[in-house]
């Protein structure tokens, strides 16, 4: 065997797995370092004793021949400049690269558009315009005067139907706040829009009934017979904004305000709001305290996750929309991309194949914006190797 049938071979175990960079590296070097013998033509191996060396032809007058195991060179000539294999692929790549204005030129544009405003303004050609006013001329004295629209009569109806119209407005509304304070069963005003969707999608008919928190803590106070907060048949109570800490995967921490059920003093809840000190919110499902189910994250850099959760964390099915415009649509686990998904990018490019801890591993094709085809094959920690 040659030295490039050796490097191939190497190469083969580096692709399957079988070898590391570094074994690889280190049997490269021992094959460089190795001192190349010469080829001998095949049929020296079986050819008859040599004659005497008078009559011994030199090996240096035989016919040149290329080895049958020297590769040939591809027809354009390419190949590894590093191992000096001729199994290259040579790909062609053609995309859309944008590239963003400074601010200098944006600074440039607006100077120049709004000289040429204030110029068309200075230019232009004024239009004329036909104006009807009413004057009216005292045959006494001559004073001249703008007269009001309408009789003094006619003035003096109107501001009394006006001033009758804002009256009834302001008695109407002050009877309908007086019903709704009265009506059983309203809500705080001062309770969340979600909580109150969630409390009439989850909490029984029979317990539909409830009290302002400041009139409930005052009956318990009274009585000693009241809770101060809603329950359900389930033993499940409703709480807003109770400071809470969920714990992820990796260890890291989230505090913040929790408005939902609780079961034994943990969120027990299909639809529960839960809103981070560092300004991220989830609306979603909780089990054992922990986020669990099919819920949306909003983070606070404005990305945005709407799937499926297990022990706090991205677990399953989702979409994950990033705020430059990239999203990805697929598989996750233990809060990573992981598994089988799509992965578009702000440019219109779209990677579609395996994902394995958060980056391109496997098996996968990458299109253009026009949907051709760029490179497809297998992906290492996001390199495309063929």
């Amino acid at each position: 065997m040659s030295m490039i049938d050796d490097l191939k071979g190497l190469k083969e175990l580096l692709d399957c797995g079988a070898l590391t960079q570094e074994e690889f590296d280190a049997e490269k070097k021992k094959i460089l370092s190795a001192p190349q013998q010469a080829p001998q033509p095949a049929q020296e191996a079986i050819a008859p004793p040599p004659p005497p060396v008078a009559e011994a032809v030199p090996p240096a007058e035989e016919p040149a021949s290329q080895p049958e195991d020297q590769p040939e060179m591809p027809p354009d000539g390419i190949v590894c400049p590093k191992c000096g294999s001729d199994n290259v692929t040579v790909s062609v790549n053609t995309y859309v690269k944008s590239k963003r204005r400074s601010f200098l030129w944006n600074l440039f544009m607006i100077v120049v558009t709004a000289g040429f405003w204030l110029l068309w303004m200075l230019i232009r050609r004024r239009k004329e315009k036909v104006v009807t006013q009413k004057t009216a001329v005292c045959g006494n004295c001559a004073y001249s005067w703008k007269p009001k629209r309408g009789t003094p009569a006619q003035r003096r109806k109107r501001l009394i139907i006006a001033g009758a119209v804002v009256a009834g407005l302001f008695v109407l509304g002050t009877i309908v706040s007086i019903f709704d304070r009265d009506k059983p069963g309203a809500e705080p005003p001062t309770q969340p829009a979600v909580a109150i969707t969630d409390a009439q999608e989850t909490q029984p008919a029979e317990d539909e009934t409830t009290e302002s928190p400041a009139i409930e803590t005052t009956t318990e106070t009274q009585t000693q017979t009241t809770t101060t907060k809603p329950t359900t048949t389930d033993g499940r109570e409703r709480v807003t904004n109770m400071r809470y800490t969920i714990t992820l995967s990796d260890g890291d921490t989230r505090s913040g305000a929790y408005t939902g059920y609780t079961l034994n003093g943990k969120p027990e809840d299909s639809n529960g709001r839960f809103e981070q000190d560092n300004g991220s919110v989830y609306v979603g499902a909780w089990k054992n305290g922990k986020r669990d189910g099919q819920g949306t994250l909003n983070s606070y850099t404005g990305d945005k996750y709407v799937g499926a959760f297990k022990n706090n964390d991205y677990h399953g099915q989702g979409t994950y929309t990033y705020s430059t415009g990239e999203k990805y649509v697929g598989d996750f686990k233990d809060g990573q991309m992981d598994g089988q998904g799509t992965y578009t990018l702000a440019d219109g490019r779209k990677y579609v194949g395996a994902i394995q801890n958060g980056r391109k591993n496997g098996y996968g094709t990458l299109y253009d914006a026009r949907g051709n085809i760029l490179e497809q094959g297998r992906y290492r920690n996001d390199f495309f190797i063929g």
